[in-house]
């Protein structure tokens, strides 16, 4: 009957065999058949259509979770004047952005922020737009009207530390001292008194910039040896759930050093469920060499003195008073020299 037989298992008063589903019906009109079951393709299709309720419930389920994740409910203004926030709430609902709506795409949101800044220009220097899960946080500054400081009628130019004049601009009064010139903190630089044969003749606020040059002597400590971390291709797959600022993987680590890299997958009640690879890496222990101390003493010293030296001040002069190596890092003590502004005004009420 051209039925292929693939196994075949006997038993005391059955036998048990294997064979086509097509041939299925050749068999069946010869023999009584107690069981039948299923393998391969037919097997699954039957377990689908068996499961089928639980299926369609778990992909209901599936696309609920996704469109609630979808769903703004909650809009956070972070300032404190309530008028600009109701203002701002607003203008936000006008253009769609509310509770209880999908949340738009980033090129919608940044079309929105221009508009609000433009519609806004009076109320506020810049405003910024977060999705954050489910929730949007609004952030901005509001623009202040500053009205101009009005300049004191009677005032100086003085000296804020010692230091030697390097430069001067003045506009209004009549400057003391020369380039070169050493100062003490407190004098004055630039006096309100206009003079005439020794004589004051009138009192106005000096106005001007004054530059000197001024020393430091700072300390830094540099390591002697860094990192080199390398990234390889081999990468294992995990799970990460993030809740309340909190952060929980699945599965344990793959490998003992490695670098994770996460695309979100959903977002449900504050839940972030992220899959995570993580990408082995290999960590070597490098010394500095000269060269790269020296560039690194340029770096931290910039660094360090950038809060000192304001607007202009610049460095003009480092050198090395005392160095100590230990076995990880070295101690160093600098001598700075630089250039700064050194004026401020002192107000003289009479």
């Amino acid at each position: 009957m051209n039925i292929n037989i693939y196994k075949v298992k006997y038993s005391k008063n059955t036998i048990t065999i294997t064979i086509n589903h097509n041939d299925y019906s050749k068999i069946n009109k010869l023999v009584k058949i107690n069981n039948i079951n299923y393998l391969g393709i037919k097997k699954n299709i039957l377990n689908i259509k068996k499961e089928k309720k639980s299926i369609i419930n778990l992909f209901l389920i599936i696309i609920l979770v996704i469109i609630y994740s979808s769903i703004i409910i909650k809009i956070d203004v972070t300032t404190e004047n309530k008028e600009l926030k109701s203002l701002i709430i607003n203008e936000l609902d006008r253009r769609n952005i509310k509770k209880f709506t999908f949340y738009k795409k980033e090129s919608s949101l940044k079309s929105i922020k221009e508009d609000l800044l433009n519609t806004l220009k009076n109320q506020i220097e810049w405003i910024n737009i977060e999705r954050e899960g489910m929730h949007y946080t609004i952030k901005l500054q509001q623009k202040l009207n500053k009205n101009l400081e009005q300049t004191p009628p009677y005032c100086h130019i003085v000296a804020t530390k010692d230091a030697t004049i390097t430069r001067i601009i003045s506009s209004v009064g009549m400057e003391l001292v020369l380039s070169n010139d050493s100062v003490k903190k407190d004098d004055i630089l630039i006096t309100g008194d206009i003079s005439y044969n020794n004589e004051i003749k009138s009192k106005t606020c000096a106005q001007g910039t004054v530059y000197g040059k001024t020393w430091y002597t700072i300390k830094i400590t540099i390591p002697k040896y860094y990192e080199e971390v390398t990234l390889h291709d081999n990468y294992r797959y995990n799970l990460l759930i993030k809740h309340n600022n909190k952060n929980s993987k699945i599965f344990k680590p793959r490998f003992s050093n490695y670098q994770n890299r996460n695309k979100k997958i959903m977002n449900f009640f504050g839940i972030e469920l992220y899959l995570q690879k993580e990408y082995q890496t290999s960590i070597e222990t490098n010394k500095y060499s000269e060269e790269e101390i020296e560039q690194k003493i340029i770096e931290l010293v910039e660094n360090k003195m950038k809060p000192t030296l304001k607007g202009e001040g610049k460095i003009l002069e480092r050198k090395v008073l005392k160095k100590e190596e230990n076995d990880s890092k070295i101690d160093i003590e600098i001598f700075i020299v630089a250039e700064e502004e050194i004026g401020t005004t002192l107000s003289i009420e009479e």
